[in-house]
C-alpha cells in the first residue's frame, strides 16, 4: 500500500472529506488530493500536522508498520523522555519506531546479543 493510500485510509478512518480534511490541516483539498492519488509527495512539514491533529504514526504511513495512530498518553511519554534524557527528535523518531514495531524491536535485540 503507498503512502497515498494510508493516508487516504487515515481520513476515510476519520469519517471526513478531502474538503474537510483538508480544512483541518490547512492545505487546498487539490493538494490533499494529489497527495492520495500519488501525484505528488507530502513534504515531512504535512506529516508532523498529521501527527499532531489527529495522532497519526509517521512510519506506520511511511512504511505501514505498526499502528496506525499513536495513543495519546504514548505522545506524551515520548515527550517527557525527551526532556528527561535530552533525547534529539532523531533518538525520539527511532525510539517511536521501535515501541510501535515488534519486528525492529526483535532485530535490535538480537543485534545486542
Amino acid at each position: 500500500m503507498s503512502i497515498g493510500n494510508r493516508l487516504k485510509q487515515v481520513r476515510q478512518n476519520k469519517k471526513l472529506t478531502v474538503e474537510e480534511f483538508s480544512q483541518i490541516v490547512n492545505i487546498p483539498a487539490r493538494t490533499l488530493g494529489g497527495y492520495e492519488r500519488e501525484e505528488r509527495k507530502p513534504p515531512l512539514e504535512f506529516l508532523e500536522i498529521l501527527k499532531n491533529k489527529f495522532n497519526v504514526n509517521i512510519n506506520w504511513l511511511l512504511t505501514s508498520e505498526g499502528e496506525m495512530f499513536i495513543k495519546n498518553e504514548s505522545i506524551h511519554s515520548l515527550q517527557e523522555l525527551k526532556e528527561k534524557y535530552n533525547l534529539t527528535d532523531e533518538e525520539l523518531r527511532l525510539l517511536n519506531e521501535l515501541l510501535v514495531s515488534p519486528e525492529k524491536r526483535k532485530g535490535l535485540l538480537n543485534l545486542l546479543k
